[in-house]
C-alpha cells in the first residue's frame, strides 16, 4: 500500500524509507516486553495507544496492560493560557528542542520533557486546587486523572505570591504603578531631544503633528516601534484596537516607563463567589467540568482576572458567561482600578468599548487630556455602524422565557420553588414568575401582529442564502407606535422581575442560571428598544430587514439592521471628546482611496498628514490577471492544472459562501484529489482547524474568506492567491442590485494583496478578471504593482 501524500508531508516518511524496513511482526515481542506493564505516557494518548494495540491485535498480541497519561489534557489543565497545545507549539514556548517535529524520537523526547514540567507544575499547586481537580472529576484520557492523585499529598514550598480570597489561592494584585512620573518626563525628554535632531524623519513628523493634526499612518508590525513611541512621549493617549492583547504586547516590548491600562467590560472578568457557587453541582457537561479544572489552576497565576486568558473558546461557552462578573464594584481584580487608571499615561480599550461606553471613559479619566489613537483604522468605520444595529432571531425571546421558566418549574432538577418554598424570599420567585408570564403573553401578542402585518411568502425575495423581506421604515415606526403600551408594559414588567430577582440574596446555582437566563432575556428586549430608538432618531440612514432560510421557515428568520452612514455621529461622539485623533493601520494609504478613507473616518483631508513607514513590494512576487475564467468549472480545472503540473501550495480568496462551496466539491470530485489536501471555510473546519492542517501539509488547495487570509502566516502561508470574488463583502442586502464602492473594494484587495506579499515574498497573485466589472484589474496593477503580466489562457502561461 502507498504512504499517501499528506502523511509524507507531516512525517517526512515515504514509500522509499519503508521499502526496506522491517516489519513490525519482526519486532513486536520487543516493543510489547518493554512497554507492557509501564506507565504509557502521549501526547493525545487516545489516538496513539489504540493505534499502537490495534497493530499488536494484528499479530497476535492482546492489548498492553498499561498505565496511561495523556499530555494534551494535562498541558490545556496546568497551562491553561497556552495559545496552542500542539507539541511543536507547545515544545517552542517552553523552549524544548524539537528539532523533527511528527518523527518518533523528537515527538518521544519533547512530550518526556513536557510531562516532566507538568509534573514539577503540579507540584506547586496548593493541595486545595489538586483536591478540587479531583473533587469535579473531569473525564480525562484513560488514567490522567490518577496523576493528580500522586501529588494531593504533596508537601508544597510557601509561594509568597498567593494569597486566599473567597476559598481560593490566588495572585496578589497590587493596582498600582512601578513607573514614577519623574522617570517617565526624565526618559520623554531624552528621547524627544533625539528625535527633534532627525528634521526629516517619520518619528520628528508624528511627534511634531501628534498634538496639533489629525494624523494617518500607514505601518507594520515591524515598524510599530517607530511609531508607538513618539505617540506615547507625545501625550497621553487612549489607543482603541480590535487585539488588546496584541497591542499591549508590542508596547511592553518597547520598555518604555510608562504606566499602561487596559480596560474592558465587567463581564469579561471572573466572579469568585459565583465561580465557587458552580463548583458545589455536579455538572453534565464533560467541557464544562474541564473548564472548571482549567479555572481553579488559573486563578494561582492570573493577574487580570479576564477570562478570554484562558484557552477554551471563550466566546462559545456558556459556562464562562455563568461565572462572569456583573459589576466592577467588588471584584476583587478591579479594586482600586479607578486610581490607578487615572495615573496612566497609556489606556488600552477594544473599538466597542470606546464606542460604547464614551460617557464612562469621561468621567473616569478626563479624555479631553488625552489623544485618542485608533489602531485597526481600516474597520473603524464598520465597528462603529456595528454597533449602531441590532440583529437577533425573530423567534428567540421565546426560547429565552422558557429557559427562564425552565428554572423556576423544572422537575428533573432542582428549581427555585424548591431552593426558596421555606425562605422569606419565595413571595419574589411568585411574583418573578407572575411577570415572566405576562411578558410572555405580551411578546406573543406584538410577534402575532408584527407576522400577520409584514410578514407574508409572497414579499419574500429570492436571494443567495434563501429570502429577504425588506421594510419601511416609516411602517415599522407605526408599527411601534401602535403597539406602544404593549412594548412598554414588557419593558416595565422587566424592570419590576429585574428588582425582585436582584433583591434576592442567594448564591445558590440555580438562582446564578437563572440571573444568567434572565440577563440573555434582557439584552434580548433591549435590543429591541434600541432598534426603536434608532429608528426614531435616524430614519433616514437606518434599514432593516428580515433574512430567511430556503425553507422559509419565519420563526427562524433573523431580524437584521444597518446604519447605511454614520452621518458625523463618529466625530460628534468619539473625535470631539479628545484632545487630538490619529490613525493607524497596515496597507491603507493608497491615493486612490484618500477621499473615500477621509469619508469613512469623518476627516477634514485639509487637517490630515498622511505618513508611510514602508516599502512596498519589496520581495520577487508575481502578479498576473487571468482573462477567459468566467464560471466555477473553468476555474476548477484551471486550479486542478496547476496543481498535477506543480507542487504549489494553492489559496482561492473568496468572500461568498456559495462560491465557496462550488470550489470545494469540484475539487473534491476531481480526478486528482488524492494529489493534494483540499480545505474549506465551515465546511472542512474553522479557521484555526484549516491553519492547522496547512501547517502540516506542502500541497492543499485552501478556500476561504479576508478574515482567514489575514490569518495566514510565513508557517502555514500559501505560495499562489487565486482571488476569486470579494465583491459579497460589500453587498448591500437592502438594495436589489449589488452597489459596490470601487474605492473601498480596491483598497480591500490591495489590502489582502499586501498581506499575503508580506508573509511570502515569492508568492504569486492571480486575479481573475471577471470578478468585478467596475475594476479593470490591468490598470489596476500598473498603477500599484511594479511586476505584473496579463495572461489570455493557462496554455499561454
Amino acid at each position: 500500500m502507498s504512504i499517501p501524500s499528506r502523511i509524507t508531508d507531516l512525517t517526512g516518511i515515504d514509500n522509499d524509507k519503508v521499502s526496506t524496513a522491517v516489519s513490525f511482526e519482526d519486532v513486536a515481542h520487543k516493543i510489547y516486553e518493554m512497554l507492557n506493564g509501564t506507565t504509557f505516557i502521549a501526547h493525545n494518548i487516545n489516538f496513539d495507544l489504540p493505534f499502537l494495540n490495534k497493530e499488536f491485535a494484528r499479530v497476535g498480541y492482546k492489548p498492553l496492560d498499561v498505565k496511561g497519561y495523556d499530555t494534551v489534557t494535562l498541558s490545556q489543565i496546568l497551562m491553561p493560557t497556552m495559545e496552542s497545545y500542539r507539541l511543536r507549539d507547545l515544545s517552542n514556548t517552553l523552549g524544548i528542542v524539537h528539532k523533527h517535529p511528527h518523527s518518533s524520537a523528537s515527538d518521544a523526547f519533547a512530550t518526556a520533557k513536557i510531562f516532566i514540567l507538568l509534573s514539577n507544575y503540579a507540584r506547586k499547586l496548593p493541595k486545595s486546587v489538586i483536591s478540587g481537580i479531583l473533587k469535579i472529576k473531569p473525564s480525562l484520557p484513560m488514567n490522567t486523572l490518577d496523576f493528580f492523585e500522586s501529588y494531593k499529598d504533596f508537601e508544597k514550598s510557601c509561594n509568597n505570591n498567593l494569597c486566599v480570597k473567597n476559598g481560593f489561592y490566588l495572585q496578589k494584585v497590587d493596582n498600582s504603578f512601578n513607573n514614577s512620573r519623574d522617570k517617565f518626563d526624565k526618559c520623554k525628554k531624552t528621547y524627544t531631544d533625539k528625535v527633534s535632531q532627525q528634521d526629516n524623519s517619520l518619528e520628528s513628523s508624528i511627534l511634531k503633528n501628534i498634538n496639533r493634526n489629525q494624523i494617518l499612518i500607514d505601518a507594520d508590525s515591524v515598524d510599530y516601534d517607530k511609531v508607538l513611541q513618539p505617540i506615547i512621549y507625545g501625550n497621553k493617549v487612549v489607543f482603541s484596537t480590535n487585539n488588546i492583547k496584541l497591542l499591549q504586547k508590542q508596547i511592553l516590548q518597547l520598555n518604555l516607563p510608562a504606566n499602561i491600562v487596559s480596560l474592558h467590560s465587567p463581564s469579561e472578568y471572573i466572579d469568585l463567589y459565583k465561580f465557587k457557587s458552580s463548583l458545589k453541582y455536579d455538572s453534565k457537561s464533560k467541557k464544562t467540568k474541564f473548564i472548571k479544572c482549567q479555572v481553579l489552576v488559573w486563578l494561582t497565576v492570573t493577574k487580570t482576572g479576564l477570562l478570554s486568558e484562558i484557552n477554551a473558546n471563550y466566546n462559545d461557552i456558556d459556562y464562562f458567561r455563568e461565572i462572569s462578573s456583573n459589576y466592577a464594584n467588588g471584584n476583587y481584580y478591579l479594586k482600586n482600578f479607578d486610581r490607578k487608571l487615572k495615573q496612566s499615561n497609556v489606556v488600552l480599550i477594544s473599538h466597542e468599548y470606546l464606542i460604547n461606553n464614551r460617557d464612562q471613559l469621561l468621567e473616569t479619566i478626563g479624555s479631553k487630556n488625552y489623544n485618542l489613537v485608533i489602531n485597526n483604522a481600516t474597520n473603524f468605520n464598520a465597528t462603529f455602524l456595528n454597533n449602531l444595529s441590532a440583529n437577533f432571531q425573530f423567534n428567540y425571546v421565546f426560547t429565552l422565557i422558557r429557559k427562564v421558566q425552565s428554572d423556576l418549574h423544572q422537575t428533573h432538577y432542582t428549581n427555585l420553588y424548591d431552593v426558596f418554598k421555606n425562605s422569606k424570599y419565595i413571595s419574589n420567585i411568585r411574583v418573578i414568575d407572575k411577570g415572566i408570564k405576562k411578558i410572555n403573553r405580551n411578546f406573543e401578542i406584538v410577534f402575532t401582529a408584527f407576522k400577520k402585518l409584514f410578514i407574508t411568502k409572497s414579499n419574500l425575495i429570492a436571494n443567495e442564502d434563501g429570502y429577504k423581506c425588506i421594510f419601511s421604515n416609516r411602517s415599522l415606526i407605526n408599527f411601534f407606535n401602535d403597539y406602544k403600551a404593549t412594548i412598554n408594559e414588557i419593558e416595565e414588567l422587566m424592570s419590576y422581575v429585574a428588582n425582585k430577582t436582584f433583591n434576592v440574596k442567594s448564591n445558590s446555582v440555580i438562582m446564578n442560571k437563572f440571573i444568567c437566563n434572565f440577563m440573555d432575556l434582557s439584552e434580548f428586549i433591549g435590543k429591541i428598544r434600541k432598534i426603536r430608538k434608532l429608528l426614531g432618531e435616524y430614519e433616514d440612514v437606518f434599514q432593516c430587514m428580515l433574512t430567511v432560510n430556503k425553507d422559509k421557515n419565519i420563526d427562524n428568520a433573523i431580524f437584521e439592521t444597518e446604519m447605511i452612514s454614520s452621518s458625523g455621529l463618529i466625530k460628534q461622539k468619539i473625535y470631539d471628546n479628545y484632545k487630538n485623533v490619529a490613525f493607524i493601520d497596515c496597507d491603507w494609504l493608497i491615493a486612490s482611496c484618500y477621499d473615500y478613507v477621509y469619508k469613512q473616518l469623518e476627516l477634514n483631508g485639509k487637517r490630515v498628514k498622511k505618513m508611510i513607514f514602508k516599502n512596498k513590494f519589496s520581495g520577487d512576487n508575481k502578479f498576473l490577471v487571468f482573462k477567459g475564467y468566467n464560471d466555477s468549472g473553468s476555474k476548477v480545472k484551471f486550479i486542478n492544472k496547476l496543481t498535477e503540473e506543480t507542487d504549489f501550495k494553492t489559496f482561492v480568496l473568496t468572500d461568498s459562501t456559495c462560491s465557496t462551496e462550488k470550489y470545494f466539491l469540484g475539487l473534491h470530485d476531481s480526478e486528482l484529489s488524492d494529489l493534494y489536501s483540499i480545505y474549506a471555510r465551515d465546511i472542512t473546519g474553522n479557521n484555526y482547524k484549516i491553519l492547522k492542517k496547512m501547517s502540516n501539509h506542502s500541497r492543499f488547495v485552501t478556500i476561504g474568506n479576508s478574515r482567514l487570509e489575514h490569518m495566514l502566516s510565513s508557517e502555514n502561508n500559501a505560495d499562489i492567491l487565486i482571488i476569486d470574488s470579494i465583491s459579497d463583502y460589500f453587498k448591500n442586502n437592502y438594495l436589489k442590485e449589488n452597489s459596490v464602492n470601487v474605492a473601498r473594494y480596491t483598497l480591500h484587495l490591495y489590502n489582502n494583496i499586501m498581506h499575503f506579499i508580506n508573509t511570502n515574498p515569492n508568492g504569486t497573485v492571480i486575479v481573475w478578471d471577471d470578478i468585478n466589472s467596475n475594476i479593470n484589474f490591468s490598470k489596476f496593477f500598473q498603477k500599484y504593482i511594479p511586476n505584473f503580466k496579463t495572461v489570455n489562457s493557462y496554455i499561454e502561461n
